[in-house]
């Protein structure tokens, strides 16, 4: 079996979140436990530099050859109000490059991307012949639209991704909290949903750090106290900051004395001066909250391993990837009872209400004031991440793909250029919407369809032949052209395809000569 994995989701700002981690890890899983079957990386030539780091990642894993960097249209994100037939077309452009790598199953590893970037993901826009499988994180915005989608062109963006997902043939849900959620609130989505769940990176892990590094890190960050750690993989309301604040409002002097509470992971000023805001009207000083900004993965490591406790209050995750890796790392962690955080920790006395700062407090202060119930948490989440790996989800993966993807799927014969280039072209000039296209869109559309069109064929050498096409008075630049033709089609370049061709003055193109014939 092909499969094609689309890893824009690792390309995107979505790399810098837990998409992001999540696309990769499994990516790079899926190819440790192929087997028999083709790995093959999509990849959205528009960003550069990440293209440049997933080649690198899978160096060893799978041949080169099999990661396809496929150029794209520029200027398409959604969020653009003059880009819309740019965006159709990508999008038409998008499924054609798939389709050039004949694939059993295209596997989407993030379908919501591009509102404000260049990515592109879409499924039937230009092709229904692509069995199509979809991660799926959560519905989050679309069960709570007011917090996240009072913009109009941001409701408009997500409910049609939301129509685009109903086309996949199998969504592959990273929790039972998740499988649930497209099962109770989605009309005609696939009938195919299963729970792939989620793994740890090998990196998360129980380390010994020397004195003079946490000293280090201590100054870096500016702590000064033992901390009590928060990774929430975001700074949306959901992430329950404020409640949190509350909660450690409430716990006893000599705990807030002794313990930092630490909030790790990249913002921006007005996120901070906001949390800061929320701290302050919650009765916290200034040395009681410290936010980190952006850490490397190693410092991510070594701040799990220092903390005292880990706290999770999201009141909604599709997953929780922080949750797993503080209890990888052997750190103490409490979290929410809801959703699918309680199915990580799956220990109810490490479980609290996220609505009640009053029960965030208490079991806060169970876990500082308890060495032997803090012990308790580090055993048991050692053991417990044993059951997350991303070997174990690949594995469901390629099952899941074995179990409902179509066998000996039919393509086109790949010699035959310009079957679905003409399909495709036929399909661009359909395009109905409400922007028009422009003479340097066509021109760019051109560029990338025969930039692409050439990864399914030897790269083509033309001579210009005209010389002698239309008289040959045997003069030197006519002996030159006829010679350089024959040692041309004898002993051809590898590779590339040879091709004699000569102006045709009154049908003003091009024309292509059979080999044969010369």
């Amino acid at each position: 079996m092909r499969i094609v994995i689309d890893m824009q989701g690792a390309q995107t700002v979505s790399r810098y979140r837990g998409i992001g981690r999540y696309s990769l890890s499994l990516a790079l899983a899926m190819a440790r436990n192929a087997g028999q079957h083709e790995i093959w990386l999509a990849l959205n030539g528009t960003f550069t530099e990440s293209a440049i780091s997933i080649r690198h990642a899978f160096d060893g894993l799978i041949p080169a050859e099999r990661i396809r960097v496929f150029d794209i249209p520029a200027e398409i994100s959604w969020g653009g109000s003059n880009n819309i037939w740019r965006t159709r077309a990508a999008e038409e452009v998008w499924e054609y490059c798939l389709l050039q790598l004949r694939p059993d199953v295209v596997h989407v590893t993030s379908l919501f991307e591009g509102y404000l970037d260049d990515a592109v993901t879409s499924i039937g826009t230009y092709t229904k012949d692509l069995f199509t499988a979809v991660t799926f994180y959560d519905l989050i915005p679309f069960l709570n639209p007011k917090d996240y989608l009072s913009v109009t062109s941001q409701k408009d963006y997500y409910l049609h991704k939301i129509d685009v997902l109903k086309k996949a043939d199998l969504l592959l849900a990273i929790s039972e909290s998740s499988c649930r959620e497209a099962s109770s609130h989605l009309v005609g989505i696939p009938s195919q949903i299963i729970n792939i769940s989620a793994g740890a990176d090998n990196l998360f892990s129980p380390i010994k750090i020397a004195s003079e590094r946490i000293n280090e890190i201590k100054l870096r960050f500016n702590i000064k106290r033992s901390v009590i750690l928060y990774v929430p993989g975001g700074f949306d309301d959901r992430k329950n900051f404020r409640r949190l604040f509350v909660a450690y409002g409430l716990l006893s002097k000599e705990n807030r004395s002794n313990y930092q509470l630490v909030i790790l992971g990249n913002i921006d000023s007005n996120k901070s001066d906001h949390l800061k805001f929320l701290a302050k009207k919650s009765g916290l000083g200034d040395d009681e909250l410290i936010l980190t900004g952006y850490v490397t993965d190693s410092e991510l490591v070594e701040l799990y391993n220092l903390s005292t406790l880990f706290v999770f209050p999201s009141t909604h995750e599709g997953f929780g990837l922080p949750v797993l890796e503080a209890m990888a790392c052997g750190l103490p962690t409490i979290g929410s009872n809801g959703t699918s955080i309680q199915e990580i920790i799956n220990l109810p006395e490490a479980l609290f209400n996220p609505l009640s700062p009053q029960d965030i407090a208490s079991k806060i202060e169970h876990v500082l004031n308890n060495d032997m119930f803090r012990n308790r948490l580090i055993t048991h989440g050692l053991m417990q991440v044993k059951k997350f790996t991303w070997n174990g989800c690949a594995i469901k993966v390629i099952s899941a793909f074995e179990k409902f993807v179509p066998v000996n799927k039919k393509y086109p014969d790949p010699r035959d250029d310009d079957f679905y280039a003409k399909k495709l072209i036929q399909s661009i000039a359909d395009i109905k919407c409400s922007t028009k296209s422009l003479e340097v869109d066509l021109f760019r559309l051109a560029e990338c369809i025969s930039n692409n069109t050439q990864l399914r064929r030897n790269r083509q050498l033309l001579l210009d032949v005209s010389h002698i096409v239309y008289g040959d008075a045997k003069s030197g630049i006519q002996r030159v052209v006829r010679s350089l033709l024959r040692e041309f089609l004898v002993n051809s370049p590898q590779n590339f395809e040879v091709r004699a061709i000569y102006f045709d003055n009154e049908g003003r193109q091009w024309i292509g000569l059979a080999s044969g014939g010369v």
